[in-house]
């Protein structure tokens, strides 16, 4: 017996969220406890090894 094909169906669903819903709920300070902001990135050698999958 073979089954009924069903067609695909999409739905979407449209939600209007309030724009401060989280507005103090975490800070974010960008450096550390004495204000140092890091503007440099160390750069390590590139991983060069073979891995079997």
């Amino acid at each position: 017996m073979r089954k009924q094909y069903k067609t695909p169906h999409i739905s979407i669903i449209k939600v209007q969220m309030e724009a401060d819903i989280a507005i103090g709920s975490a800070k974010i300070y960008p450096g550390n406890e004495k204000g140092y902001i890091q503007d440099e990135w160390t750069e390590e050698a590139d991983d060069t090894r073979n891995i079997d999958w």
